[in-house]
């Protein structure tokens, strides 16, 4: 049956075989059959995006739009094109460099852009977070398509995003040097007349203690102008003033021995624990290290913008603060990459250290209603904005998944949450109840280049589905001052807005119900873990558990089954997260009877804080046996692969950012002419989306020295003459590299806290022209190879040691 869907079934078909001439010429086959259909079009488009023939990927997007523009929004979003390839192998940089020659490139495709071309490709670079681009994208748009009252709409907003905190001022001018002196006319006019906002919320003043204040603004208003440019806070203008913070002031958790944030999490857990371990049924400290995770998480977010409020109150200023709130349903217990509590954290921050400040929200403003003989004769009021604080405990509830039978009385259970490989500890512990728990790590963990299946079966799962232990808060709030327009000004009175008046924005309260940080905690997760704690008690004697199997990681199921298993004189093991030891100093000495390290340093450290544990070091629990070693290629160039880590958490340095980025400059500028004689190829191996990742590469280097990405785990990478480098801090997947025999090394320059648990030698740590040197030498076969043997045999040394017994 010919239909566009078989042909590209097919044509994807030889894609996952990697017969890219069969890809060609039934790409081109479908499109001559159907040349009107979007998915075809769309399809080229992408194996375009894979060749970096950006030109002709862009006339295919193009077609592809016009074909879709009656589904070109999305809840009145504009949709955005794809960030990156399912079936073709591209990223999201590769907008970037699109945008960045947008000119040129449509010069070369021979045909000019339209105004849904302009729409979907911002909003596209705004999805990848390039809003710079995006904004400067918006200015041509505006110049080409003047009379698009839809991508004006759009454009507007996107310069205004990205001049937010900048004053109305440098707005103004920004959209008239970008070609649209009307807009940045009426801007400014609007602006000057929305003045009368800013001014009452001056007057108003601070919030009072425990006042909950929401500003909505009606978007594409002089009001949403007026309050963007002004001196308002987002998530992009809160990391920039975190990174200038951190750099001034020496931010200690960046440059400290130790790691200063796990440290305060304990202490907060410790404090947390005391008075409420009782209620939830355990003792205070395993209290402590089931909320010692959650306690971490916010802190990331806590931290730097309290730092930040303190720089704010300093100024004395009684001006308006604004902070962007989003959405009014607000998830909480969520990750910290993505959670929208550090909005809160900052507000209550501001608050109690006396400054105005007010929390605002942009919805698009809703069509005004005609009263007439087949409407209300009464106007109907404006419902006002009530904040919705929701559980989403990803760290907490386990992934559905089907619950196989328990086979015999194993006697043993295993709590997955944080073990790196639970299919290599259960091959180790023999038969097991396995728990459904969160925090569940796939084998392949930062692995982006297939989707990954689990590899071991759950048995049991021992949370609850009674809704409200993990209850949802809810802030209503009440009329404050509403802004009506008048005659081309604004004016506020007290009354609150309908649905047949032309509102521009209001002020509306509520009150911050629970006291501090620990008691909106306590309320959040007492209730469920003293339910989780029955169903666990009971769980054990069910099943006759005696031993429990945990990560080194510290989570709420596997501190609370511990504990659990403890108090029935049971046995608690030890099983590693990451190559390096983790939270060793935060377990319990007396609960723990053995423990397993990947390493002979990492068991070392294990015994110097539990001398009365079983300490065994097992490197197969996650690095693969020593293989034969990967030939050297005298025809091919060195592979050198930068594996990206993790300097920042949310908006909390944990190294000196601006050092840490000078050094990937000066690396990859060194390696440009190395790249240029066709000595080398530079790969780049992002640490999934919440690390380094290619947008973020993109922004510190460019594309200096032509990198390009690879998203295989170590152990599954498959290039000519391989070599790992990390920078500044060393990384695993050096350790995996070695296994299979491929060299690797650390750049460093100047102080960088490692927690790389090797012995000395293993891993040289060079200097930018060291390693570049280090680089060249590598050309030659028996370089390159001496040094993989000599890594080999050093690492050898530091794995040797027995399995853990059965």
């Amino acid at each position: 049956m010919d239909t566009p869907e078989n042909r590209l079934k097919l044509v994807y078909c030889h894609a996952h075989l990697g017969q890219f001439n069969g890809v060609d010429s039934r790409l081109a086959a479908a499109r001559k059959r159907y040349p009107q259909n979007e998915a075809i079009a769309e399809a080229q488009a992408e194996r375009f995006m894979m060749l970096e023939e950006y030109s002709k990927a862009l006339k295919f997007w193009q077609k592809s739009a016009e074909l879709m523009q009656k589904d070109s929004t999305v809840n009145g979003t504009v949709r955005g094109f794809p960030l990156r390839g399912t079936v073709f192998s591209w990223h999201e940089f590769a907008w970037s460099e699109i945008a960045e020659n947008w000119e040129q490139l449509w010069r070369a495709a021979g045909v000019k852009p339209t105004a849904v071309t302009y729409q979907r490709t911002i909003q596209t670079l705004v999805s990848t977070g390039e809003l710079p681009l995006a904004a400067e994208l918006s200015l041509a748009a505006l110049a080409q398509h003047p009379n698009s009252s839809k991508l004006s709409v759009q454009a507007n907003e996107t310069v205004l995003r990205r001049s937010s905190g900048k004053g109305s001022a440098a707005l103004i001018e920004l959209l008239r040097l970008g070609g649209d002196p009307v807009g940045a006319d009426r801007i400014r006019r609007e602006i000057a007349s929305s003045e009368t906002v800013n001014a009452d919320i001056r007057k108003i003043g601070s919030p009072a203690r425990d006042e909950f204040r929401i500003l909505t603004v009606y978007r594409n208003t002089g009001a949403d102008f007026s309050i963007r440019s002004g001196n308002f806070w987002d998530e992009r203008r809160i990391h920039e003033m975190a990174l200038h913070l951190a750099k001034r002031d020496n931010w200690s958790e960046q440059t400290a021995e130790t790691d200063l944030l796990s440290q305060r999490a304990w202490a907060e857990a410790t404090k947390f624990a005391a008075p409420r371990a009782t209620a939830v049924g355990v003792n205070s400290s395993a209290l402590a290290r089931a909320v010692f995770h959650f306690f971490k998480q916010e802190l990331t977010q806590k931290i730097p913008v309290d730092r930040i409020a303190d720089e704010i109150a300093r100024t004395g200023s009684e001006d308006p603060i604004y902070l962007d709130l989003g959405s009014l349903k607000i998830p909480y217990m969520v990750s910290y990459p993505s959670s929208r509590m550090q909005t809160l954290y900052f507000y209550s921050a501001l608050r109690k250290r006396g400054c105005n400040v007010t929390l605002v929200r942009f919805p698009r403003r809703p069509v005004l209603e005609k009263q007439g003989l087949l409407r209300k004769l009464e106007p109907q009021p404006t419902p006002m904005p009530a904040a919705v604080f929701v559980p989403q405990p990803a760290q907490l509830k386990p992934p559905s998944r089907p619950l196989k039978p328990v086979k015999g009385n194993p006697g043993a259970i295993v709590v997955p949450a944080g073990i790196r490989s639970v299919s290599q500890v259960l091959s180790r512990v023999g038969d097991a109840v396995v728990v459904n728990s969160g925090s569940a790590v796939k084998g392949l963990a930062y692995d982006r280049s297939s989707e990954q299946n689990w590899d071991y079966d759950v048995n049991i799962s021992m949370h609850s589905k009674e809704k409200g232990l993990l209850p949802t808060f809810r802030i209503p709030t009440t009329i404050v001052r509403t802004w009506r327009e008048n005659e081309g000004r604004l004016s506020g009175t007290a009354a609150a807005p309908s649905n047949v008046e032309p509102i521009q924005a209001f002020l509306s309260s509520g009150k911050w119900s629970t006291g501090d940080w620990h008691s909106w905690m306590e309320r959040a997760i007492v209730p469920y873990f003293r339910d989780f704690v029955k169903r666990v008690r009971t769980t054990l004697q069910d099943e006759a558990i005696m031993d429990v199997h945990i990560s080194d990681y510290l989570y709420a199921e596997s501190a609370l089954i511990a504990q659990k298993v403890k108090d029935r004189g049971g046995r608690v093991h030890v099983w590693p997260h990451s190559t390096n030891p983790v939270h060793v100093d935060f377990h319990d000495p007396a609960y723990i009877k053995s423990i397993h390290a990947v390493t002979r340093s990492g068991a070392a450290s294990w015994r110097e804080r539990f001398p009365n544990a079983e300490v065994s070091h097992d490197s197969e629990l996650m690095l693969a046996p020593q293989v034969t070693p990967i030939p050297f290629r005298d025809s091919s160039p060195i592979s050198v692969v930068v594996i990206g880590g993790r300097p920042v958490m949310r908006n909390l340095p944990i190294l000196d950012i601006a050092a840490h980025e000078s050094l990937y400059r000066e690396f990859f500028s060194g390696m440009d002419g190395l790249v240029q004689d066709g000595r080398i190829k530079v790969y780049f191996k992002p640490r999934g989306r919440t690390g380094e990742h290619e947008g973020w590469l993109k922004t510190v280097v460019g594309r200096t020295a032509n990198w390009g990405c690879v998203l295989e785990h170590p152990l599954r990478m498959n290039l000519p003459n391989p070599v790992f480098v990390s920078l500044s801090v060393g990384s695993s997947a050096l350790l995996e590299g070695t296994m299979r025999g491929i060299p690797g090394f650390i750049v460093r320059e100047g102080f960088a806290r490692d927690y790389l648990a090797t012995e000395e030698g293993v891993f040289d740590t060079l200097t930018v022209p060291a390693a570049l040197a280090r680089l060249r030498r590598f050309g030659d076969a028996g370089d390159w190879e001496s040094t993989r043997d000599r890594q080999m045999a050093s690492l050898a040394s530091d794995l040797a040691g027995h399995r853990h017994a059965r």
